[in-house]
């Protein structure tokens, strides 16, 4: 049997050559640990991301992670809670329950913090309007949507309300009801315009003060709609833009869109919402792009007012059309005349001339509103080559078949809508979209009970792993000192 002997010098050679092995190879474990929790961080932070809210992603395109996961939230719990699971299963490379790979780094979860997070709702719904805008990128380019804007931009007129027409019409009933001993005194003093004035006998029967009292009886909608009005209303109790909103944490101190980005979101609004014409199948309101712009619970409703608002642009286009026609005046006065009676008062001529002037002007508009609503472009500013009414026959346009003359490069409903959205606030038009996202949301078995401002869309966490040493277990001087590696990292996602 051999013998052997080795040294001293040469054991503790070998001592301090093993403790500097390990020594630097718990070094490198050190390092990989700390870039492997970071990792472990990031992945967790994705894969809760991943489980964005389907149906917003579908249906609007919206990226938003619902905190209550299609049950009621309280603040970020259960987003904490999933958070910590995924990091459970990454420090321990867990794969359908089961352990895979190896346990070099053994890794384990100490902590796991949301520590900001930012809501679709917050600041008036500014990642909403960042994410319409996006969507609207991923489809059509900055040009196009400048000459889309520039179109629309062009539309803007001087609006007339249907208020100063009936004042006018009031002005000119009262001005005819002048004392006959006023009207005698100046009977002696006919106008030049009385002279061989020939009136067609029509008048009598379209009287544009009348014609004014048939249009207040019938209503907006019925005298420029032809097809069927949507009956649809959702409730506004306790809708989003109406209601106290939870917040998210982190402050609202980055603007995420400049004024193209506006545009952009505008164009989105437009393409993703139903409107009168363009409605977007089962949803809990047709004409949402109208509800956008008045906020009132019906289609009915909210067409109403649109038709207003149309009607009154309109109505001072068609204003500067006649006022700027010779002709078209000396027709108007010529009927004021045949109404105000023989007295050729010419101040009570003015007055009747006037609000003949401004019922022509709104039967005309009528015509225009319900082109438009057929799909059909109309002049913004018309001429007498495409004047549609007849000032002498004006209660016959009120019936139905008769429509403003359309040309290829006018403008269309669509425009109008899109210069009514540009007049929103950011809250109305932040707001009011997801106040019909969440309707439609509560109409889905699965999502009775979602919020809107319960949709995180940015959120920081801060996660803390820890592990123990290996291969200072093997070097007991160090070994004694070091029991666990903390490990902190605060990272952040967003859609």
């Amino acid at each position: 049997m051999k013998s052997g002997s080795i040294t001293i010098f040469f054991s503790m050679i070998v001592t301090l050559l093993l403790s500097l092995f390990f020594s630097m190879s718990e070094t490198i474990r050190i390092v990989e640990m700390n870039n492997h929790s970071g990792t472990i961080t990031q992945e967790a932070l994705q894969s809760a991301f991943s489980e964005y809210q389907r149906y917003l992603w579908d249906e609007y395109g919206v990226l938003a992670l619902d905190a209550g996961y299609g049950g009621i939230a309280e603040g970020t719990s259960l987003v904490q809670e999933k958070l910590a699971e995924y990091c459970w299963e990454n420090c321990n490379d867990v794969e359908d329950g089961e352990k895979s790979g190896n346990d070099f780094f053994r890794l384990a979860l100490e902590s796991c913090n949301i520590t900001e997070y930012e809501l679709l709702t917050d600041n008036n719904g500014e990642w909403f309007r960042y994410q319409g805008a996006l969507a609207a990128k991923q489809q059509i380019t900055e040009d196009l949507i400048t000459q889309w804007a520039k179109s629309t931009q062009e539309s803007t007129g001087n609006a007339v309300e249907t208020k100063e027409i009936e004042q006018r019409v009031e002005d000119a009933k009262t001005a005819m009801e002048t004392p006959k001993e006023e009207e005698s005194s100046s009977q002696n003093t006919p106008t030049e315009n009385m002279d061989n004035a020939e009136i067609p006998e029509v008048i009598q029967r379209d009287n544009p003060l009348e014609v004014f009292r048939q249009i207040k009886e019938e209503g907006w909608l019925g005298l420029v709609t032809e097809n069927g009005i949507s009956e649809k209303a959702m409730s506004l109790d306790g809708a989003v833009s109406v209601r106290k909103r939870n917040e998210g944490s982190r402050p609202a101190d980055i603007q995420k869109t400049d004024l193209t980005d506006t545009l952009f979101y505008q164009w989105y609004l437009m393409n993703t919402f139903g409107r009168y014409g363009n409605t977007k199948g089962d949803r809990g309101l047709d004409y949402e792009v109208e509800y956008i712009i008045n906020g009132k619970q019906s289609d009915r409703e909210n067409l109403e007012s649109v038709v207003e608002k149309v009607l009154a642009l309109r109505e001072g286009e068609n204003l500067i059309t006649i006022l700027t026609t010779p002709s078209m005046l000396q027709q108007a006065n010529q009927v004021a005349i045949s109404l105000a009676g023989v007295s050729g008062n010419p101040a009570l001529i003015q007055v009747v001339q006037g609000a003949v002037v401004a019922v022509w002007a709104l039967v005309e508009s009528i015509l225009d509103v319900r082109s438009l609503l057929q799909g059909k472009k109309i002049p913004i500013i018309k001429n007498q080559s495409n004047w549609t009414s007849e000032l002498y026959t004006l209660g016959a346009y009120l019936g139905s078949g008769y429509y403003a003359k359309e040309v290829e490069n006018g403008i269309s409903y669509e425009q109008y809508l899109n210069l009514f959205l540009t007049t929103l606030s950011q809250e109305k038009s932040g707001l009011r979209p997801m106040d019909l996202m969440e309707n439609q949301l509560h109409r889905q078995e699965d999502y009775v009970e979602v919020k809107m401002d319960h949709m995180i869309c940015s959120m920081q966490a801060q996660i803390v792993c820890v592990g123990n040493p290996i291969f200072l277990t093997f070097v007991s001087d160090i070994s004694r000192n070091v029991d666990w590696y903390h490990y902190f990292n605060t990272k952040e996602i967003h859609y």
